[in-house]
């Protein structure tokens, strides 16, 4: 077997989050797609805003600035300018590493 096989068996889609979801809460998939909606626009919404989310036991989002800067063009051996703009940096909590 393929490693992208391995690893595609690996991933829950959000369809299937979704289901669990409802099955996890007892309610409909609609509810669950729902909330889970509410959820990623409202995680998206503080992101844009370049605060931090930190959902305890589980895992933390940081904003970070990342400065221009200029890197080289492996195939061509000429520069690029990157501008500045923001990241998003995930750290999983310790309860997740273990």
């Amino acid at each position: 077997m393929k490693e992208s096989e391995r690893m595609s068996e690996k991933v829950v889609s959000k369809k299937e989050l979704v289901a669990r979801i409802a099955e996890n809460k007892g309610t409909t998939k609609i509810a669950a797609q729902e909330a889970l909606d509410a959820v990623i626009v409202t995680i998206k919404d503080v992101l844009a805003e370049h605060k931090s989310v930190s959902l305890k036991d589980f895992l933390r989002l940081n904003v970070e600035f990342k400065e221009a800067h200029t890197r080289v063009n492996n195939f061509t051996g000429g520069t690029i300018n990157v501008p500045a703009k923001y990241v998003v940096k995930a750290k999983p909590s310790k309860s997740l590493t273990n």
